[in-house]
């Protein structure tokens, strides 16, 4: 489960995600805990609800973004997620919208692409 707020970037920042949710009763627990610790750490953000969505259990996470800028318009982002996307800035864009030759060339220019290309090939071979 997870924050559903445009004023919050982080929601790990703010306890607004909970991981591993196995029964009803975990998942009202979490809904609860999740608008109560985002309420008190960022009580003027505006909060659309929590998003709720099967936890997938191996992969590698990724962010994608997409953003307007006032220059060039729509431009999409691409990188490795999670806390790596602070740690390392590994992050790529292009001007939307994009083809499929153009999205793969995103990914390529990121570090990321050597994982992800490792992990798709581990899996293909086993």
């Amino acid at each position: 489960m997870k924050v559903i707020s445009d004023d919050i970037i982080h929601k790990f920042d703010v306890k607004g995600v909970v991981l591993n949710i196995q029964s009803p009763k975990e998942a009202e627990n979490a809904y609860t805990s999740i608008i109560e610790n985002v309420s008190r750490l960022q009580p003027q953000a505006r909060l659309q609800g929590v998003l709720v969505t099967k936890q997938i259990s191996q992969g590698e996470e990724v962010i994608l973004g997409l953003k307007r800028d006032p220059s060039f318009g729509a431009v999409i982002m691409f990188g490795f997620g999670g806390i790596f996307v602070e740690v390392f800035k590994d992050v790529a864009f292009r001007i939307a919208p994009i083809d499929k030759i153009t999205a793969y060339r995103l990914i390529d220019d990121t570090k990321a692409s050597r994982l992800l290309k490792v992990h798709v090939v581990y899996k293909k071979r086993y």
